[in-house]
């Protein structure tokens, strides 16, 4: 996911007309590859971080070491304020920030703590609004939109979100795995409420 939203901002950038006419091949209308490397040089490293970090976190959460797991998602969460200060109006910033309360929001409900996980869900989902209200058809911030809905046992909710993010990119990995958990959550609804054989 990280990954996708690096390269969904990129493409925005270079098919937003640069401010400056020296900026841009006037032939095509396009930024010059110059401009795209400085862009990309700014922002990859942040996201490499960030990603190193939530991607260590989880596997210290699915191995049981949840003290590992928080430890790591601080260092995550001090890299995403330093992107913040450094990058104050990149809907990227965003993205990643909803994506590392929802990792926490994961963390709580391991460790029983509702109220917890719950906080963390509300950041996440004010951190995707935000990133929908100006750019209404991101696929990584509508996913996450439905991972909340997910955590949340609102399954309607995830749905319509995971699915407006399948329509605009059908082959979005983590939405495929997103779409498969709700019909698997689904089923054990259904098999735990039918009544006994």
């Amino acid at each position: 996911d990280y990954q996708r939203i690096l390269f969904h901002d990129c493409k925005d950038f270079i098919e937003t007309s640069p401010e400056k006419p020296a900026e841009k091949n006037l032939e095509k209308n396009e930024r010059s590859a110059a401009e795209i490397e400085v862009w990309m040089e700014k922002r990859q490293p942040t996201i490499l971080a960030i990603n190193d970090l939530e991607t260590q976190a989880m596997k210290f959460m699915n191995n049981g070491d949840l003290p590992a797991a928080v430890e790591t998602l601080a260092s995550a969460e001090k890299t995403l304020d330093e992107a913040s200060t450094k990058l104050p109006d990149e809907l990227m910033v965003q993205n990643l920030r909803g994506y590392h309360h929802k990792n926490l929001a994961i963390l709580y409900q391991k460790a029983e703590r509702p109220l917890k996980k719950e906080v963390e869900l509300e950041k996440a989902e004010n951190a995707f609004q935000k990133v929908i209200s100006v750019r209404p058809s991101d696929a990584s911030a509508l996913n996450g939109m439905g991972s909340v809905s997910i955590l949340r046992g609102e399954l309607d909710a995830a749905k319509d979100f995971i699915g407006q993010a399948l329509k605009i990119d059908p082959t979005y990995p983590e939405a495929r795995h997103d779409r498969a958990l709700i019909d698997k959550i689904e089923l054990e609804r259904a098999r735990d409420a039918a009544p006994p054989q």
